[in-house]
């Protein structure tokens, strides 16, 4: 949609329009979105994708707490087995019923039969997964209604989805006025992505 003469208000309504899709790339070049549209339209992104970290951080620790846990119990139970197996039987053992060595045999396994039937995989989990996101010339400057805190508010808003996204893979904001400092929090930004 580059191009559309779309305004401030059309930011909130993409925003959540992207969120519950399976929207990938979004072009919105030269469009007047500014800072109030584009912090609309980046929020909803940026929060989808901070909620999708943290759960998948929870994951994480639950996965290895898990392992954690599964670890020590199976080692607890080898040294039970071990204790209790030194106890009743050593190899050549003598049977006192009958007077004769302990058959320690293993009986052979047979072969299990797989299933070959699968289930069909299910439709796509909806979610934010915008891979391209171009805001290039938009107004997102300081001379909107927001003035000077805009960009910077906005560019914050760009820096936790670049942490937090998979997904993300572009972000254009060729000729827009964002300012040093803004520019500083977008690298700041792709540095904390880069190192975790």
């Amino acid at each position: 949609m580059t191009f559309c003469d779309l305004r401030v208000d059309s930011g909130a309504i993409l925003g959540k329009l992207i969120v519950n899709s399976a929207i990938r790339d979004v072009y919105l070049d030269g469009n007047s979105l500014e800072s109030e549209g584009a912090m609309d339209l980046v929020q909803a992104l940026a929060e989808r994708a901070e909620l999708e970290h943290f759960e998948r951080e929870e994951l994480t620790k639950r996965s290895l707490d898990g392992e954690a846990v599964t670890a020590m119990s199976s080692l607890k139970a080898k040294e039970r087995g071990y204790s209790a197996a030194s106890r009743t039987e050593s190899p050549g053992a003598f049977d006192s019923d009958t007077g004769s060595k302990k058959s320690t045999a293993k009986k052979k396994k047979g072969k299990k039969k797989k299933k070959k039937s699968k289930d069909p995989p299910g439709p796509p989990v909806v979610g934010p997964w915008a891979r391209r996101l171009h805001l290039a010339d938009n107004g997102i400057d300081a001379m909107g209604p927001t003035g000077l805190i805009g960009p910077i508010t906005c560019t914050q808003l760009l820096g936790t989805l670049l942490q937090h996204s998979t997904c993300l893979e572009e972000l254009d904001l060729d000729d827009n006025l964002i300012g040093d400092l803004a520019g500083r929090q977008i690298l700041a930004a792709l540095e904390a992505r880069a190192a975790g």
